[in-house]
């Protein structure tokens, strides 16, 4: 589901407080370093098989949600894809990253 109103972000955080979550982000151009990059949106996909994709510049969106885009980067015990590059979007760093995750065999 893509979000479109502000009171499905607020509802987002709510949902998944006491959920295992994954957050990625999705960079505006994948030729630049993460740390002068924007992000065009986030994908988030909860334990329960829940996904959101969450707008911040991207240019079909019908809302800018980009006053929240750091809101999202201090969430604390969610997962990653790249903890190395959510730092380099000023991520907060108590995070699990997937990558590094051991699976059993």
């Amino acid at each position: 589901m893509i979000l479109d109103h502000i009171s499905e972000i607020d509802s987002v955080f709510e949902y998944i407080e006491n959920k295992k979550t994954l957050v990625i982000p999705i960079l505006c151009n994948n030729f630049k370093h993460a740390s002068i990059n924007k992000m065009c949106c986030i994908y988030i996909y909860t334990e329960d098989d829940v996904e959101r994709i969450i707008p911040f510049y991207h240019t079909e969106q019908l809302q800018s949600f980009s006053e929240h885009v750091q809101r999202f980067l201090d969430l604390e015990n969610v997962f990653v894809y790249d903890k190395k590059q959510w730092l380099q979007l000023n991520g907060n760093a108590n995070v699990f990253d997937i990558k590094t995750l051991a699976l059993p065999i």
